[in-house]
């Protein structure tokens, strides 16, 4: 599918997508860049939303937040578009807030995110807190783990999403040895951070590294004499992405968080899986970033054919009403917190380059984004 710009028409409807393809962090991008062309494809080749075919209007933001005000007034006023897929980081999404509510458009927002935020404009289609922290937490206190070592990225997710695991851990009177956050392109530091860590023989080192650093990361371990069976990393930013660059013996035995895992065996995950494959590739790998950028399109699709509408108001309250069956499982927006139910789920790497489920969620979990019931 082209990402050029054509002139508006009635005959298509038109999103916005804002997933950069240049700069620092682009190569994480181009997986939910992946999803979101992948999902539109599937929508299309089922006739698209009312018999008209969803066409992207592209813009390149370069991993810069000062880029997304502009592009967003760009897209709305000048393209025509009322929604648009797009940020990463929670830099990113905070720099497009505003732009975002003055125009009265909608923001969809696949990344797992820190909480403690609403905006009636975004639709955040990644787990927030009590649904990726709060179940590695509690998977790794029934693991016996005791001691722990909390290392993140200096930004603002890693910052917030290691606090709530902090204040779990003085919840339930378990050692914090240690806590870091570094900068992004110091690797050096990450060596010298890991070694230190090393020597105060945690449990387990929680890591909210972000990518791309987070491959670095790996190397840095395994340079530092790091051992998974001995002292894991539980790593909530991982997938199987990391998995490609990395390969099954440098993540053996390293924990991962997400609602979503390659090796789940249902009919969606199977057809996502096939679709994915038909459009980059038999070596393209399922991951949580695609398959939630994926998920969205498919719940903008459905909304705006229940509501014969892509306003703000029609749509939102149409997306409040679907019920979609993803390869992650059954999801649904909360119209309380803009937020999506999903389960949580813990994997475990394998030498062979996958990740097992290792714990799940019987059912899908409510968003709870501000933590009102884990005070």
């Amino acid at each position: 599918m082209s990402l050029h710009s054509a002139a508006p028409s009635k005959d298509r409807v038109r999103v916005g997508v804002m997933f950069s393809s240049s700069g620092r962090s682009s190569f994480v991008e181009s997986a939910f860049l992946r999803g979101t062309i992948l999902g539109i494809d599937v929508v299309n080749a089922s006739g698209g939303i009312g018999g008209r075919p969803i066409e992207i209007v592209y813009r390149d933001p370069k991993c810069d937040p000062r880029q997304y005000p502009a592009a967003i007034r760009d897209l709305v006023l000048n393209e025509g578009v009322t929604s648009i897929f797009g940020c990463v980081s929670s830099l990113c999404r905070k720099a497009a807030m505003p732009m975002i509510e003055k125009l009265g458009a909608v923001l969809w927002y696949p990344t797992q995110f820190e909480g403690f935020e609403h905006c009636p404009n975004i639709l955040y289609g990644g787990q927030c807190p009590n649904q990726y922290i709060l179940p590695l937490f509690n998977y790794l206190y029934r693991r016996g783990c005791r001691r722990f070592c909390l290392i993140g990225t200096d930004s603002i997710f890693p910052r917030e999403t290691l606090r709530v695991f902090r204040e779990l851990a003085q919840h339930k009177s378990v050692d914090i040895l240690d806590e870091t956050y570094l900068d992004i392109a110091d690797e050096r530091r990450f060596f010298e951070e890991l070694q230190r860590i090393l020597r105060l023989k945690p449990d387990t080192i929680v890591s909210a590294v972000a990518p791309p650093a987070l491959s670095q990361f790996f190397r840095s371990y395994q340079a530092a004499g790091g051992h998974a069976p001995d002292v894991p990393i539980a790593a909530v930013t991982a997938s199987e992405i990391d998995m490609m660059l990395l390969g099954g013996d440098l993540l053996h035995d390293h924990i991962a968080v997400g609602p979503y895992f390659e090796t789940m065996h249902n009919a969606s995950n199977d057809r996502f899986l096939a679709a994915l494959r038909r459009r980059y590739g038999l070596a393209a790998r399922g991951n949580m970033r695609t398959e939630s950028a994926y998920d969205q399109v498919l719940l903008f699709a459905r909304a705006a054919e229940l509501a014969n509408d892509t306003e703000l108001d029609a749509l939102l309250d149409a997306v409040y009403r679907v019920e979609l069956e993803a390869p992650q499982g059954t999801i649904r927006m909360d119209a309380r917190t803009n937020c999506t139910f999903s389960r949580p789920r813990i994997g475990v790497a394998t030498r062979s380059g996958q990740y097992v489920v290792a714990a799940e969620a019987d059912e899908p979990v409510e968003p709870d984004p501000f933590l009102l019931n884990y005070q």
